[in-house]
């Protein structure tokens, strides 16, 4: 066990690393429009967490030490009484063993993997429940939602064509507060639009909120996300999974945006004022329940997407040969 949780460790010592050197790349103009590259890169970091690699480094960590090492190590903490007869040792006042001195069943507990591994797995528990929660409260908001009318749910179908894909969503619509996101569930996708929002658009608008959303489904974004909050249920206590975690997502909608104004970039200003419009509609009110991950009118970051939208420039968005190298660095990791 001791070896599984040195290897942990490692290896988010190197995520960590690439986390920080990819945080400082992507600053760069290169990086800055090439939102597809950062995306691939930071799912690197991730996958670097489980990893296995070619070779490892020994480390010597508290636990992973010898029984006799760590009756040492007890017997070096614990008050030393000197023979009275033999004065070598020095006399030891008798309040300091009871307020100095480490009771050697308490370090050795906290020198156990064991310790370790339940704490854990306790936050592991409680997160999972609260995901669980969330989810639910989704999925109740998702059953009460109707059907689109013909005239939204008529661009879909022509849309999903022309990015191939095999099921087309379904449109359906909410009679509350929430930013329009890409729901997936065994009955199928569903892109849930508010009715609030909606109403005070024009259709071109909501056709570019759904072609956001479809591209989020072309990406496959839900099943990152999914791995991405697995990896984060896992490994709570581990702060590079929430960095690359919500790093993951920004990147997520900066490729979105790109992939709707690549089809026209005459619609960069309108696309502008239809995200703004969607943030200021769930700033003014009150949610009706907490958005999910994929959702077209995130606050954050909102300054440097605007600026994207309005400077949109034409890019090669595939990331084949990025997500190939990876792949090939991945073993090179020390663990």
């Amino acid at each position: 066990m001791s070896h599984i949780i040195s290897g942990l460790l490692w290896n988010t010592c190197i995520a960590g690393g690439l986390a920080i050197l990819l945080f400082l790349a992507q600053q760069t103009r290169y990086l800055r429009i090439r939102p597809h590259v950062c995306h691939t890169l930071w799912l690197l970091v991730l996958v670097k967490l489980i990893s296995p690699t070619l070779f490892a480094i020994p480390v010597s960590i508290g636990w992973a030490r010898s029984g006799q090492e760590k009756n040492e190590l007890l017997a070096v903490t614990a008050p030393t009484i000197g023979n009275a007869t033999s004065g070598s040792a020095e006399p030891i006042r008798s309040g300091v063993q009871g307020e100095e001195a480490i009771p050697a069943q308490t370090l050795d507990a906290m020198l156990n993997p064991r310790f370790a591994v339940t704490v854990s797995a306790f936050g592991s528990l409680a997160l999972l429940v609260t995901c669980l929660s969330r989810v639910r409260k989704i999925g109740r908001l998702v059953r009460h939602t109707e059907p689109a009318p013909q005239w939204i749910q008529a661009p879909v179908d022509v849309v999903s064509r022309q990015m191939a894909l095999k099921r087309v969503p379904s449109i359906r619509i909410v009679h509350g507060t929430i930013s329009p996101f890409l729901w997936g569930s065994c009955r199928g996708p569903r892109i849930i639009l508010p009715s609030g929002l909606i109403s005070t658009m024009e259709p071109e608008s909501v056709e570019l909120i759904i072609k956001h959303e479809l591209a989020h489904y072309a990406r496959r974004d839900h099943w990152t996300n999914s791995f991405a909050t697995t990896l984060a249920i896992l490994f709570w206590w581990n702060p590079v999974v929430w960095w690359a975690r919500r790093e993951l997502r920004i990147q997520q909608e900066w490729c979105c945006d790109r992939m709707v104004l690549a089809q026209d970039h005459s619609q960069n200003v309108r696309y502008a004022e239809t995200l703004l419009a969607a943030v200021d509609f769930v700033a003014s009110n009150a949610a009706t329940c907490p958005s999910p991950t994929t959702t077209f009118g995130s606050s954050n970051t909102l300054q440097r997407r605007v600026e994207m939208i309005v400077s949109q420039k034409s890019l090669p968005f595939k990331s084949n040969w990025v997500f190939l190298f990876a792949l090939l660095l991945l073993p090179l990791g020390i663990a």
